[in-house]
This record gives structure tokens, C-alpha cells and sequence, in this order.
């Protein structure tokens, strides 16, 4: 069971509120950047689809080899340019020659059924669909057969410079052409299998199978034209192919494989860049809690004035409650902004985006908010807060003004104050006794407990030019409480590999999934270290996941909703 007093060990480092908000603002800017190059990479695998079917467009509708034809004398006549069209999409020129794939082969046939009972760990290839669902033979996981002398399936044997279609499932159209020698190889049923009169125009064949404009396209309108995708051997005996010499079909394939390979590099540094920028968001955070993202001014006010302040004044929880029950969220709303009766509830368009049709809607039998367009969600104070930008106290001090009501607030105790100095005080390394250290776990729920880590000690600001890389090293300068029996001050890179702006953490059940598990982490630091974001992060994740209510809480301990 994770406690709050666990979390509370956890090493918190705490900037002065100045160099906060430069921190900020400088990860917005950066952060926003990083996604922006990351949405400009995301584009490019649609474009380089996009060129590689321009290029087979253009091979097999003659313009790739347009310059070759005239180069020759005997193709320079006035119509040795001109097309022809086989279908709306499928131009030729007038030169070349209509064949069928028929006409082309002496062999038009599928595998067999029943191969179950011949599977084996070794023997002959047995080729199946997903083999060949990236319009290439791949054969890294292929399947084994040991048939019998007189099997029905050994009709369909695989050679070189066969071509292979998938016929029926899920890739129906994907083709590929057996470029390598096979000792002895077989195909399913779901594969037709095409044996060429003459193998030296496979090359072309396969990229005319690969063309949308072309093979692609007539396969495509002939599986799906009716229900269930599939094609028979009819359709892949009909299809209609546009044929040039041989020489100028060996040009295009010498083309067609230079440009492929082009794209192929392209893909290459693609790769390498995603990987880069996928590296950038943990590094910024890195640096940003090594206290190098930003410059650091000597006339701030030291983090530790800042915490004091804070403690001297507190409001009560009751209070709290008193100014929520006082405070009706429907009529505070509706003086910021217009709202409407939808149903039971109210409905608005969100004060915090920009939007044409309502997704802001206020439940008053909960007395909370929520924008389905944003994810914005609280209560009147949340709405306050954030709306107006203030701190948590403030928001609470402005709706007890508008209620009438009086708070008082209550100092902190000194003797807790100086207990926590005094953990915090205790250097990095050092084992410090919990509350729960040595208490045992009485329920099989998974939850922890929230403690409010409010010092830190004044220590010089200065930056460190060589810093270790233990996990003060990783905080720069500034102390940090210490995390009992745990070694996450060492390698702590490994914990910033996520970020509260990935995808499957922002607007996520994050941690609450965590503790869901069936066996969850067991203390604070193993729940840091699997959840694999920065401290601050991860504590604004925790917040935030308690607000929504994915996260339960009783003041003492927090659990997983169910």
C-alpha cells in the first residue's frame, strides 16, 4: 500500500517563484516547438506514400520513360507520344501493347486447403498472407510444411520470379514477386499464384500490381465491389496490363528502384529524427530541473522565504467546505459568463478555449463543471482559480467576499515546521524513518497518502560546473528531501522519460492505472520510478488526477477509483 507519508520523502526541488515562471514560460516555448516539429514529422510517411505511388503512376502510364522513347529514331513519329486509355485511371502510351495477365502466364492458380495437419518445424516454406502483406516476400517468420508424395498441394510450388497476390482477408490486393531461390516452397489458400510464359518481365509485372492507377486499382474495384473483400482467380487472370518493349521495361524498373531507393533514405533519416525529437521533451525537462534552462538571478526571493510565507497563513478545510455549500456554481458561472438551460443541467461555450457549439456544461446537483471540447472540470473554486489565474487561497478568499462569509485562518505549527526542516536537512543518501516504515499492509487495495513537502534548506544558487549524476547532480544545486531505501538520485534520467504533455499521460488516469495493477508498486519511489515523469510532473499529474476523481482521497489516503 502506497501511504502520502511515502510520497512525502520523495526529493522535490523548488526553484524560486521568479525563476519558476521564467522555467515556465521557457518550456512552453520549447515544449511547443518540439511538437510542432513533431506534427511536421508525422506528415512525412503520408507524403513519401504519396511520391512512391506518383512514381509508379508515372511508370506505368509511360511519362516516366516519355524522354527515353524519343531518344530513340525509331519511336520519333508524330503519335509516339501519345495515350491511350485502358480505363479512367490507366493511360498508355499508343506504342506499347494490351496484354492480360492471362496471356502473360501458363499459370493462374491458389494453394490448397487443409494444411493444418502438415505443419512441422522444419521442411518445405509455406508461404501464408502476412507474408507478403508489405508488397514483399518476408520471410523472418514463416511457417514450415512436411507433405506427403501425393499431396494436393504440391500443384502450387513456389519458384523465382513467380507473383504472388493475396486474395482474400484484411491485405486482399497486396502482391509481391519472388525475387530468391526457394528449395521448396508452398502457398496458402488465401494466395493466388502467377507463373509468367517469360519471368524476365516480372520486375515490370510487380510494379504494375503495385500501381493504384494501374493493377492496384483493378484489383481494388474488383475485390470490394461487392460485400466481403476477396478475389478469385478470374479476376487476376482479367487484369489488364499495358506492355512496353522490353528494354524500355528495364529502364522503368532501373528508375522505379533509384527513386524507391531515394525514398527508402528518406525513411532512413525520418527514423533517426523521430527518434531525436522523442529525446528532447525528457532532456528539456532534464535540463529545465537542472536548474539550466534558464538564468538564474542571485535577487530572487530563495525558495525557502517563499514556503515560509506560504505557511503562515492557512485556510481551513472546513472553511473551504463552508464557502462551497455558500457558493452556487450555476449563478457564479453565469456572472463570468452566459449560460443555458440544458435538461437538468446548464450549458455554456467554455471560457477556456475558443469554440462555435457548446461543450461546457455545469451539473448543479454536483455542484461541478465540465468541457468535453478542453477537459476542464472542478468545482466553484477551480473555476475561479482558473479562470482568473489566481492561486488556490485567493480563489478561496474571493468567494468567501462574495459570500459574506469570514475566514479565519490559522498559523502553522512551529514544532511540525521544525520536524520537516529537520528532514529536509538530512542529506541525500540517508535513510529516514516513515510513519508506516514498519507497519503492515491491512488492505489489498492499492493507495497512498499525501503529504505536503513545504521546506527545503537555503543553499548557494550558484550553477555547479561539473555535476555527478546521482540525483542531486540531475537538480543542479538546490537540496532536495531525501526518498527512503530508494537509489532514484542515481541514473535519474531513466525517471524523465515522459512528460505530462504525452499523449497517453495528459488528460489520462496516469497513476490512478498504477495503482489499479495487481501488484502495485509497493512504495512511493517505485510508483516515481514506473510512472517515469520529473518530480513536478508527476506531483501536478497526482493533483490533478485526485480533482477529477480518478483518484479517491480521504484526507489520509488516496486509492484508485473503481
Amino acid at each position: 500500500m502506497l501511504t502520502i507519508s511515502m510520497l512525502g520523502e520523495l526529493a522535490v526541488p523548488l526553484a524560486p517563484l521568479p525563476e519558476q515562471k521564467r522555467i515556465a514560460d521557457k518550456l512552453e516555448a520549447v515544449l511547443g516547438r518540439v511538437d510542432a516539429c513533431r506534427a511536421r514529422l508525422d506528415r512525412v510517411p503520408a507524403l513519401l506514400k504519396r511520391f512512391r505511388q506518383s512514381v509508379l503512376a508515372a511508370a506505368t502510364s509511360g511519362q516516366l520513360t516519355e524522354s527515353w522513347r524519343e531518344s530513340f529514331s525509331e519511336a520519333k513519329k508524330s503519335n509516339a507520344n501519345s495515350s491511350r486509355f485502358l480505363n479512367e485511371r490507366y493511360s498508355i502510351p499508343e506504342e506499347w501493347e494490351v496484354k492480360t495477365l492471362s496471356e502473360l502466364s501458363t499459370m493462374v492458380t491458389s494453394g490448397s486447403r487443409g494444411w493444418a495437419d502438415y505443419y512441422s518445424s522444419t521442411g518445405a516454406v509455406f508461404i501464408r498472407a502476412q507474408n507478403i502483406n508489405a508488397d514483399r516476400l518476408d520471410l523472418k517468420e514463416v511457417a514450415h510444411v512436411q507433405l506427403p508424395d501425393r499431396a494436393e498441394g504440391k500443384r502450387a510450388v513456389v519458384k523465382r520470379n513467380d507473383l504472388l497476390i493475396t486474395i482474400t482477408g484484411a491485405n486482399v490486393g497486396k502482391s509481391a514477386r519472388v525475387k530468391i531461390d526457394l528449395e521448396e516452397a508452398y502457398i496458402s489458400q488465401h494466395i493466388a499464384l502467377v507463373k509468367l510464359r517469360d519471368p524476365i518481365v516480372a520486375a515490370f509485372i510487380e510494379l504494375f500490381l503495385w500501381a493504384e492507377n494501374a493493377g492496384r486499382g483493378q484489383l481494388n474495384e474488383a475485390a470490394y465491389g461487392g460485400g466481403k473483400p476477396g478475389l478469385n482467380l478470374q479476376n487476376i487472370r482479367d487484369l489488364v496490363i499495358g506492355l512496353p518493349s522490353l528494354p524500355e521495361q528495364q529502364e522503368i524498373v532501373r528508375r522505379v528502384e533509384a527513386l524507391f531507393a531515394f525514398a527508402d533514405r528518406i525513411e532512413a533519416r525520418l527514423a533517426t529524427a523521430q527518434k531525436t525529437v522523442e529525446r528532447l521533451t525528457p532532456a528539456t525537462l532534464a535540463k529545465a530541473f537542472r536548474g539550466e534552462l534558464v538564468p538564474q538571478d542571485p535577487n530572487d526571493e530563495p525558495a525557502h522565504v517563499l514556503l515560509k510565507r506560504m505557511r503562515v497563513a492557512q485556510i481551513p478545510k472546513e472553511s473551504v467546505e463552508k464557502v462551497l455549500e455558500a457558493t452556487d456554481i450555476v449563478d457564479l458561472i453565469g456572472s463570468y459568463i452566459q449560460v443555458k438551460r440544458a435538461g437538468s443541467s446548464f450549458r455554456a461555450n467554455c471560457p477556456f478555449h475558443q469554440e462555435k457549439t457548446p461543450s461546457f456544461y455545469i451539473t448543479p446537483s454536483t455542484q461541478r463543471f465540465h468541457c468535453f471540447g478542453c477537459g476542464k472540470g472542478g468545482d466553484a473554486i477551480s473555476f475561479v482559480r482558473d479562470h482568473e489565474n489566481l492561486p488556490f487561497e485567493d480563489a478561496v478568499r474571493k468567494l468567501a467576499s462574495r459570500a459574506g462569509i469570514h475566514i479565519i485562518e490559522e498559523d502553522s505549527d512551529p514544532h511540525a515546521d521544525q520536524s520537516r526542516r529537520a528532514r529536509v536537512e538530512t542529506p541525500i543518501g540517508t535513510s529516514q524513518p516513515t510513519t508506516r516504515k514498519n507497519k503492515k499492509a491491512s488492505s489489498s487495495k492499492s493507495s497512498v497518502t499525501l503529504v505536503i513537502i513545504d521546506n527545503f534548506t537555503e543553499s548557494h544558487r550558484t550553477r555547479v560546473e561539473k555535476r555527478n549524476a546521482d540525483f542531486s547532480g540531475i537538480f543542479g544545486s538546490r537540496n532536495l528531501l531525501t526518498v527512503e531505501k530508494t537509489d532514484i538520485h542515481k541514473n535519474s534520467n531513466n525517471s524523465m522519460s515522459k512528460s505530462r504533455f504525452d499523449s497517453d499521460v495528459k488528460g489520462q488516469k496516469y497513476l490512478a492505472n498504477f495503482l489499479k495493477l495487481a501488484t502495485p508498486p509497493e512504495d512511493a519511489t517505485e510508483l516515481f520510478k514506473v510512472a517515469q515523469l520529473p518530480i513536478v510532473d508527476f506531483y501536478k499529474q497526482l493533483a490533478w488526477e485526485v480533482e477529477q476523481g480518478f483518484i479517491k482521497t480521504n484526507g489520509e489516503e488516496l486509492e484508485a477509483a473503481s
